[in-house]
């Protein structure tokens, strides 16, 4: 049957709309390409030898546009065949220039001699300086630069740029300072870390030889050594964690919101209480859940957490379809409709222990600000924990938010974190330091990667619910029981993605909270179930050790029926095995903790080529 006239007018407007939007994508890769190229031809002619100094100087402040100078530019060209002399003078030509120089750069710093300079001319003068080996004008240089960089995500820069340049003491005190003051800024907690893992690197494996690297002179024993050990101190240092938790014990126990506490305590143990639970492994769970009611206990019957657990019969795949249908996600995170855009606690926690704790008159300062610091950024997370060795503390990254956090863990618990592991638990920051508050609950890769699910699953649902949108399908977590061993990789897919805001990451937070007990009692559920009803963790709990070889070359349904092998050559294939890979390597450690012998994941990363991080394998991120 011929097309009629309007089915054909149709067609074309959509032949139309993709072609525009092939020529759209056309233009904005070509703009990228021409980018790039551009970036990459002006910092070889900054780096060329040849180039005139004069004309280095103006590219050195186009190039870094109000920004500092990179650390290594000056070792960078010095490579590169420039002599010192040279750097020397491209370096004055940068100090010398004028206002109107400055200006035309978009720069605004000033130097100490009565001279505009760029903020880029100080730190390049910094990193010559310190090419030369006068460590001491480089110190006063960079001094300059930090009190020029006003702008607040400069001055953080200019920390990292002074962390770089060796004076790692400087940049701890700084960066503890600003986090005493934003606990929640990523950036800086990054940075931070960074600075903390230098300062252990000195004292435990490599302390620096000759003159101390921040530049005054003295050997590195007589002049940071000692501040780097103190900060190292303050980090490991628990004891206001500490006091804070059981100062509002005390209170718990002198005050009505005790009982408050145990009565929702009893309630989340009242619906696992037919689990089988080792005393250990009950004790947890309370005390987890008794810290998570220090924000939620002693509100209305109405708004207290509607948690549902797992039904009685122990069989994951028979989860109560009526329980799940009841789930209201709103009571679960005790969301308050007048909330509107806020996802923190200020205005719907007046009434629990901490907020009643921290607002006693009597409290001491250091003890208030503590407990305000908790109610206010406590964030409860599926923490991923790539590396389990403390140097001193652990990078965290929350599988849903994406939130990195440079996290002290008690020296018990840290010592029996397999690769991977992930944590559910609360992070807090204590005195500007994030602090694990050493109650919750270590999952595998597979069981975090379920939970995760559920709890962006719920996100969405409460998302949509107050927007008056429901969702246009039905939610898979919310309905079915946590798909362990079924679950897409997050924790592989969070390394792909960027950091949410932190408004949503506070919402992740609070969701995460109030799945507490249903992901525990689940997970609790999933492990002591039969193997015949068990999950298999993403295909890998049937591998034995000496099938190694033969694993590489089997169809997987978590491949989508392709042999490892075959995945691995396709790059929309290597998060899901990369996940598997992952849930191997964490068995495999906690083999190896019992003396037992292991999978060489080592061996199959090799013959697989997965050796590269995720952002190296996929689009090029």
């Amino acid at each position: 049957m011929a097309k009629s006239n309007r089915q054909r007018k149709r067609d074309r407007s959509k032949r139309e709309a993709r072609a525009a939007q092939k020529r759209a994508a056309g233009r904005r890769r070509r703009a990228a390409e021409e980018f790039i190229r551009d970036v990459t031809e002006r910092f070889d002619r900054i780096v060329d030898p040849g180039t005139r100094p004069e004309e280095v100087a103006g590219l050195i402040g186009e190039f870094y546009d109000g920004q500092p100078a990179s650390a290594r530019l000056a070792d960078r060209m010095l490579a590169e065949g420039s002599t010192p002399e040279r750097l020397t003078a491209i370096a004055e030509v940068m100090m010398a220039a004028g206002p109107g120089d400055c200006a035309d750069s978009g720069e605004t710093a000033g130097s100490a001699d009565g001279l505009f300079a760029s903020l880029a001319a100080l730190t390049f003068a910094a990193s010559v300086a310190r090419a030369a080996g006068d460590a001491a004008a480089a110190h006063q240089l960079l001094d300059q630069a930090l009190t020029a960089a006003d702008d607040p995500d400069t001055h953080v820069d200019m920390i990292e740029h002074m962390r770089q340049a060796g004076r790692v003491a400087d940049a701890i005190e700084l960066f503890e300072a600003m986090l005493r003051e934003m606990p929640d800024d990523g950036h800086v907690a990054g940075h931070y870390g960074a600075a903390l893992e230098d300062a252990y690197a000195h004292v435990n494996d490599e302390e620096p030889g000759g003159a101390c690297p921040c530049g005054l002179r003295a050997s590195w024993q007589e002049c940071c050594a000692p501040r780097e050990r103190a900060a190292l101190s303050r980090f490991a240092d628990r004891s206001g964690l500490t006091a804070l938790q059981d100062a509002v014990s005390t209170y718990l126990a002198q005050s009505g919101y005790g009982q408050a506490v145990d009565d929702e305590v009893a309630e989340s143990l009242s619906l696992t209480e037919d689990l089988d639970w080792e005393p250990a492994e009950l004790a947890a769970f309370g005390d987890l859940m008794s810290e998570h009611a220090l924000l939620t206990a002693g509100l209305t019957a109405d708004d207290a957490v509607d948690d549902k657990g797992p039904s009685d019969d122990g069989d994951p795949d028979e989860w109560d379809e009526d329980e799940h249908d009841a789930f209201d996600v709103a009571d679960a995170v005790e969301w308050d409709e007048d909330d509107g855009d806020e996802w923190d606690l200020d205005d719907g926690d007046a009434d629990t222990p901490m907020a009643a704790f921290a607002s006693r008159p009597s409290l001491p300062p250091g003890l208030a600000i503590r407990a305000t610091d908790w109610r206010r950024h406590i964030h409860y997370g599926l923490w991923r924990i790539a590396s389990p060795h403390p140097a001193p503390g652990l990078w965290c990254t929350d599988i849903n938010s994406g939130a990195t956090r440079y996290v002290e863990f008690p020296a018990e618990l840290a010592g029996r974190m397999p690769r991977w592991t992930v944590w559910l638990g609360g992070v807090v920051p204590v005195d500007g330091t994030w602090r694990c508050t050493g109650r919750g609950v270590r999952l595998s890769p597979a069981e975090g990667d379920a939970a995760a699910e559920l709890v962006h699953e719920a996100t969405m649902t409460l998302i949509h619910s107050i927007a008056g949108k429901p969702m246009k399908k039905r939610s898979r977590g919310m309905g079915e029981p946590m798909r362990f061993g079924r679950a897409e990789p997050l924790g592989v897919y969070v390394d792909l993605d960027e950091q949410t805001l932190p408004s949503a990451a506070g919402l992740f937070s609070r969701v995460t909270g109030g799945l507490l007990s249903r992901i525990v009692a689940e997970v609790q559920m999933y492990r002591s179930a039969s193997p015949e009803l068990r999950a298999l963790p993403r295909g890998l709990a049937s591998t034995a050790l000496g099938r190694e070889k033969r694993w590489l070359d089997e169809p997987l349904p978590a491949l989508r029926g392709r042999t490892p092998r075959q995945a691995a050559a396709r790059d929309q294939e290597w998060p899901p095995l990369e996940g598997l890979l992952r849930q191997f390597e964490y068995e495999a450690d906690l083999l190896a903790a019992e003396g037992k012998s292991r999978i060489d994941t080592d061996w199959l990363r090799q013959e697989l080529g997965m050796d590269s991080g995720p952002k190296d394998r996929i689009g090029g991120m």
